[in-house]
């Protein structure tokens, strides 16, 4: 009776070191032969024995994004024939898994929206800088049941409120990229003026610059408390850092600020207002 057991055991252990002499093994398998450039591949490793190691190995244009022993998130950055491999190894050898994809070039959606004006109604004028496409298409507020044609050169909204405008670039084999600029239209303006702002570099009320909706012309000028201009401006997206013209930082205080604007809807401002500048 012992005799069996200490044979079985010894048949075990012969077993054991039988799998641990053996030189490495494996299969490795991806979700997809092809793939979109910018996109990811998902890979599975099954090998024997356990205490193998496994170095995973990159083609150019590649990033690994994730790893394990037994898996890999890899994602594909350039067009073309791409191979992967993952190399097992042990004391008793090596072997290397190979496992080749297409890397189709992705369509890239690209564009420039040019407004003539924040009012209704709106002209928007477009210029497409799309890559790698076979055909385009725009979308106006989400209704991609009624497409335009990719030609189109100019849109039309004409009801106030937040407008979307979607490119989508239709690429080989499904590589598609949109791409979406939105804006936001008036039919009446109203223009405030903040009265402090604490330009401390904490990211929390750095700059000034007027409140205002629906304005389509603004002129501003800042002066010192003795009457010298120390900011101005007459561009829409204007503002002020709490420094000089000449990059000269202001001290705390008291600032007047002179506003003349028009809004979208005839509305013409001439404000005044005074301004503290707190550190």
């Amino acid at each position: 009776m012992k005799s069996t057991f200490w044979y079985s055991c010894f048949l075990v252990l012969i077993s054991l070191w039988a799998i641990r002499a053996q030189p490495p093994s494996g299969t490795l398998s991806a979700s997809s032969t092809t793939v979109c450039s910018g996109k990811t591949l998902s890979f599975t490793l099954f090998f024997n024995p356990s205490n193998a190691s496994v170095q995973w190995k990159l083609p150019y244009g590649t990033t690994l994004l994730a790893s394990q022993p037994t898996m890999a998130l890899v994602q594909f950055n350039q067009a073309g024939i791409k191979t992967l491999s993952v190399v097992l190894a042990n004391g008793n050898g090596s072997i290397q898994l190979a496992s080749t994809h297409t890397v189709i070039a992705s369509a890239r959606a690209s564009f420039l929206a040019k407004a003539e004006h924040s009012a209704v109604p709106a002209a928007i004028h477009l210029t497409n800088y799309s890559t790698s496409f076979l055909q385009t298409h725009w979308v106006l507020d989400n209704n991609f049941s009624s497409p335009l044609s990719g030609t189109q050169t100019s849109v039309f909204f004409n009801s106030p409120g937040t407008h979307s405008l979607t490119l989508v670039a239709i690429g080989q084999s499904g590589c598609n990229d949109t791409n979406t600029y939105v804006i936001r239209l008036f039919d009446k303006s109203s223009l405030r003026l903040p009265n402090i702002f604490t330009p401390n570099n904490d990211g929390v009320n750095d700059v000034f610059r007027p409140i205002m909706e629906g304005i389509k012309y603004i002129h501003v000028m800042i002066f010192n408390r003795w009457g010298l201009m120390v900011k101005e401006w007459n561009q829409l997206n204007g503002f002020w850092d709490g420094y000089t013209s000449a990059d000269m930082p202001c001290v705390e205080g008291t600032y007047f600020v002179i506003c003349e604007a028009e809004g979208v809807d005839g509305v013409r401002y001439s404000l005044k207002s005074s301004l503290q500048l707190v550190r």
